[in-house]
């Protein structure tokens, strides 16, 4: 083999690495207990779509204030994944720990996959790690709690710095 291939194959061999890493420090930093007394959340629309779910079998219903009937207002899948989970583990501890623990491994696969997206978009593996290493830091909420009046995504607080 020339040096050409064995350093592509050991770059390869760092870059899946790294990405292990990433996926290991994520799981960490977004670690999730269990908490006897904590339940599904009824007010939030993906909730709410998931339990409609869940219960009659349709993608109906998404606002608190009345029951509106069959719904466009969100992608049906996340709600589908958490009416799944919902039917399966329930609406008490069990459920809300096994939502809370899909979307913790869910991240951390994202961010783990970060090197790969960067070096597909052309930018190379680094910029990638960088960028997964700071959102990691940075440890962005997977939810906001009930009654948070913060932007819920980072581009609103971007676009809105004075409300920091």
């Amino acid at each position: 083999m020339t040096a050409r291939v064995l350093g592509a194959v050991r770059r390869r061999q760092l870059c899946a690495l790294g990405c292990i890493v990433l996926f290991a420090a994520s799981l960490i930093r977004y670690r999730v207990s269990f908490d006897p007394t904590d339940t599904v959340p009824p007010g939030q629309e993906s909730f709410r779509l998931a339990r409609s779910i869940a219960g009659k079998g349709e993608f109906a219903n998404p606002f608190e204030a009345l029951a509106t009937g069959p719904s466009a207002h969100m992608a049906p899948a996340y709600p589908a994944l958490l009416a799944l989970l919902i039917r399966v583990f329930g609406y008490q501890s069990a459920g809300i720990f096994a939502i809370k623990l899909t979307a913790a491994v869910l991240l951390s696969v994202q961010l783990a996959l970060f090197p790969v997206f960067s070096r597909a978009l052309g930018m190379g593996e680094l910029n990638g790690m960088i960028a997964a290493f700071l959102w990691i830091i940075a440890k962005v909420g997977l939810v906001f709690p009930p009654g948070d009046r913060r932007w819920p995504c980072l581009h609103g607080r971007i676009y809105q710095p004075q409300s920091w």
